[in-house]
């Protein structure tokens, strides 16, 4: 009985669309399309979202209040140290930077389409569509590792001395002195 009472219940909820399941809301303001990253910064408990559109979304944690920016890129790949929040433009050129929480930008380096971003604890790293990986630290300074990789660096995680690289289509890299050889 309690194994027709388990099939009947999963029966049940496979019939039911993931919305139905979970309480979600979309809070995307209307008339804007397009949005395809969102992060979380728990520091200032906002969500960030960048469109295709060149609009930037800062929500608070509940979703009640937007702040909708007007950019001249699209950013995404929101990342906190100290209290600087970064960002990168989607199929543009640039690093941004931001002192306030996000409610305005300055691009701090001119780099075409970098991806998406990792801070290790002491550097933000980054990669590019055509494989090139850097980082910069906390005090500014901008450093390109050696070589490059054969795609669009989407991931990058470092820890003891190992670096990891995700490249598009092209599988996971691994160097084992932080990306010298």
């Amino acid at each position: 009985m309690k194994k027709l009472f388990f099939l009947g219940y999963f029966l049940f909820l496979s019939s039911l669309t993931f919305s139905q399941m979970l309480p979600w809301k979309n809070i995307t303001p209307l008339n804007y399309s397009y949005p395809y990253d969102a992060k979380a910064d728990t520091a200032s408990k906002r969500f960030f979202i960048g469109d295709q559109n060149k609009n930037f979304f800062r929500i608070n944690s509940i979703g009640d209040s937007i702040d909708i920016l007007h950019l001249t890129s699209e950013l995404y790949s929101v990342i906190r140290v100290d209290e600087k929040l970064y960002s990168v433009a989607y199929q543009g050129r640039g690093v941004f930077e931001s002192l306030d929480n996000g409610l305005t930008w300055r691009e701090k380096y001119d780099i075409f389409r970098a991806q998406n971003l990792y801070y290790d604890g002491q550097r933000i790293w980054s990669g590019t569509e055509d494989g090139r990986i850097f980082y910069f630290d906390k005090q500014g300074n901008l450093i390109w590792l050696n070589g490059t990789l054969s795609g669009r660096i989407k991931n990058i995680y470092c820890f003891d001395n190992i670096l990891l690289a995700g490249v598009e289509y092209k599988g996971n890299y691994r160097s084992s002195d932080m990306g010298i050889t």
